[in-house]
């Protein structure tokens, strides 16, 4: 693939994703101080997520309403027009949360070039797909856990 397609293609087609029995020996040994610390930051991201809500700033996140509990390995909102990446970061600097904010990559599916290359003639897109071109808008959100 990197030979017919370049060097820097990003082909999530293509993860091999064992885990190696030794690193599993390790993860087993710390799984209960893993779950505790996942907890801490669920709890920490939660209230981010209602600071948030409260601001307007961003499209709803419905994870307490809908009792969702996820890991927030990766969080991103979806910033609302004429918002941008500062106001975020301040109105999560008012609720006591220093966070980080950070570009989502966006990589539409049916714009890979290995997609394209393998299906494109078997699926057309007659126009775009505007849930998936709507994560444009979409910011990753990282907070300093260790200064909370």
């Amino acid at each position: 693939q990197k030979r017919e397609l370049g060097l820097d293609l990003y082909n999530e087609f293509a993860f091999n994703s064992r885990i190696h029995p030794l690193t599993a020996i390790a993860a087993n040994g710390s799984f209960s101080d893993s779950v505790a610390a996942l907890e801490v930051k669920q709890h920490l991201y939660l209230e981010a997520c209602l600071a948030l809500d409260k601001s307007g700033l961003v499209e709803p996140l419905t994870y307490h309403p809908e009792g969702i509990l996820p890991s927030f390995f990766r969080f991103s909102v979806c910033v609302k027009d004429g918002a941008g990446p500062e106001d975020i970061e301040m109105c999560l600097a008012d609720a006591g949360i220093p966070a980080r904010m950070g570009p989502f990559d966006t990589r539409l599916i049916y714009k890979n070039p290995v997609f394209v290359s393998q299906y494109g003639g078997r699926f057309k897109v007659p126009r775009l797909c505007r849930e998936a071109e709507r994560t444009r808008r979409r910011i990753i959100v990282t907070i300093d856990e260790g200064e909370v």
